[in-house]
């Protein structure tokens, strides 16, 4: 990705969105999409559900009675 383009991207990223340095599971950093923390006070935590793909599955799923998976 260009610089040029890499700042476009970073240009359309709405608070309180923002790219920054994010730890993996294997010990690893690298550049990702990070939240301002006062943001995610009272959010939902959707890590037991293996991707937003999934929590948004989920969804549509707990509006049609299934239960949701079990917490890690």
């Amino acid at each position: 990705m260009t610089a040029a383009a890499f700042g476009a991207l970073v240009a359309d990223i709405a608070a309180p969105l923002g790219i920054g340095r994010v730890r993996l599971e294997d010990g690893t950093n690298v550049a990702g999409f990070i939240c301002e923390a006062i943001e995610v006070e009272g959010a939902t935590d959707i890590t037991g559900f293996d991707g937003w793909r999934a929590y948004r599955q989920s969804l549509s799923e707990r509006m049609s009675g299934r239960p949701w998976p079990e917490k890690r």
